[in-house]
């Protein structure tokens, strides 16, 4: 679910101080804008953002703004000045990451074992550890792991000390199996809602009970989601996430893929060299509105078709599980049938989930 109906209720009408109504004309022609601009078929945060730090790039060159714009400028009272251009964009960019942290902090844990339970009893009956790298800043791994510790473990790359859970490399290193459970091994690839950093600039990071914008949304150990991240994966805890889900990547027979929307270009890499120099990996992508080669989905086919190696097809890297992902198991049931399946397709090795 994504936050745009929650960002034009409280990020407009209090960030901005008028009634959203008043702006929904410009918003409007602004979402039908980035669909344009991005190629795609919806407006989501992740475009917005990017948009917006687009923007804020681009105020000292205001004739470079579409028209669209104006539309803004007259209905929120904005004169066409490059400071209070940029100070409009930025303010509604930080609206949005505060709202997306408030959105994502919350999760409960028997709702998340319950939708993710079919799923682990899947790959669970095939092998004891399941490396999971995940772009979502929502504890539901976590909260799932405390509402069925005789079913699971969690290895998050936190420890206990006296000064809180901190969070070291060495967790990941170190790692032991419990052979009596599921060991989910929890890797996440832009940070967490209840991350933060001792001050804005320390390595020291820390894990808490609430949202991170409860105590410095500054400290907020997060990469927001727009299309440019690589300055911040050189970073831990960051770093660490991309290098093992790399070297998962080059071991794996199989990633099954879940709601991911191919935006990250570090991610996409990573998928791309695997994809090349592991001849066994295999990609099995949860995605119930996906039918290549039939044009619809223009933007996706044309990312991951990139990702193939020269002159292969898609049959042969690539499956779709054209299920919802819930519940009810029903895509659970059809990665049943590819895992059972892989020894006519590839051997059966170790699985990825992102």
């Amino acid at each position: 679910m994504d936050i745009l109906p929650q960002l034009l209720e409280r990020s407009i009408t209090n960030r901005i101080g008028v009634n959203a109504t008043d702006v929904s004309q410009g918003f409007n022609v602004l979402f039908e804008h980035i669909r344009n601009y991005y190629e795609v078929e919806t407006t989501d945060s992740e475009l917005l953002l990017d948009y917006l730090d687009h923007m804020i790039l681009t105020c000292d060159n205001l004739h470079l703004l579409p028209d669209l714009f104006k539309v803004l400028s007259e209905t929120t009272g904005v004169a066409e000045y490059h400071q209070k251009w940029r100070d409009m964009f930025t303010r509604l960019r930080n609206d949005i990451q505060s709202v997306i942290v408030e959105h994502y902090s919350d999760v409960d844990g028997s709702e998340a074992l319950e939708l993710y339970k079919p799923l682990l009893d899947v790959l669970g009956s095939s092998q004891k550890v399941i490396p999971i790298f995940t772009t979502n800043y929502d504890w539901a791994f976590e909260s799932l792991a405390d509402s069925a510790l005789d079913l699971v473990t969690l290895t998050d790359g936190f420890h206990a000390t006296q000064r809180g859970l901190l969070w070291n490399r060495t967790n990941f290193d170190n790692f032991t199996s419990d052979y009596n459970k599921i060991n989910l091994v929890l890797f996440k690839l832009h940070g967490s809602t209840n991350w933060y950093r001792d001050d804005a600039n320390s390595d020291v990071i820390s894990k808490i009970g609430m949202a991170a914008t409860e105590i410095v949304s500054s400290r907020a150990s997060l990469i927001y989601p727009t299309q440019v991240k690589a300055d911040s994966t050189v970073i831990d805890p960051f770093k660490t996430a991309y290098e093992y889900m790399r070297e998962s990547l080059s071991r794996a027979h199989l990633c099954v893929i879940i709601g991911f929307s191919f935006r990250d270009p570090a991610i996409n890499e990573s998928f791309r060299q695997a994809l090349i120099e592991n001849f066994s990996l295999k990609v099995l992508i949860v995605e119930p509105t996906v039918e290549f080669g039939d044009g619809q989905r223009p933007q996706l086919e044309r990312i991951i078709g990139e990702l193939l190696p020269p002159n292969t097809k898609w049959e042969e890297k690539i499956r779709f599980v054209k299920e919802n992902f819930g519940p009810d198991g029903s895509a659970a049931r059809e990665i049943r049938s590819t895992v059972s399946d892989l020894y006519n397709w590839t051997s059966h090795q170790p699985v990825a989930v992102i």
